[in-house]
Parts: structure tokens; sequence; C-alpha cells
């Protein structure tokens, strides 16, 4: 069965993650500050959503299960087996 995760501690365990990249949430965080501290109430603040994340394939257990990922996928990948 094919697995994912939306966490780090569980890379090495799935076939595919998708992990937040954190300079996004850093640079959202600075600039609701940012916006609080020139008189915005944070009540006036919309909740924000991810829009970055990176991905990272495992590729000795895609090889066991015989998965092939589709190109583009792999060209936006980073593979667990070079970390």
């Amino acid at each position: 069965i094919p697995t994912g995760t939306t966490t780090e501690g569980t890379m090495d365990c799935v076939l595919v993650s998708f992990i937040k990249n954190a300079a996004e949430q850093g640079l959202w965080a600075a600039r609701t500050i940012e916006r609080i501290l020139a008189g915005t109430p944070p009540e006036e603040i919309p909740l924000a959503v991810n829009k970055e994340s990176r991905v990272f394939l495992n590729m000795q257990l895609a090889r066991s299960l015989g998965v092939q990922f589709p190109i583009e996928l792999l060209d936006r990948a980073t593979f667990l087996e070079e970390r």
C-alpha cells in the first residue's frame, strides 16, 4: 500500500512526503507581526494556507513496491536516498 506523510519525522517510512516550507511560514509570520504593529487588529487578519512544499520520494521503497512516478513529480522531488 503506497503511503505518504506531511511530517519530517516519518519521511523515511513512507513512499511520498509533502513537507511544508518553513521559510514560507516564517515570512508570513513576520509580515503578520508588521501588520499588527502597524495597527491592524489580529482578528482582521485572515488565516493563511501554505502554498509551498517540498516533495520527497523514498526511491528504495518505490523500487520494492514497483512504483514508477510521473516525470513531473520526479522533476520537482528530492530523493531520500540522496540525503
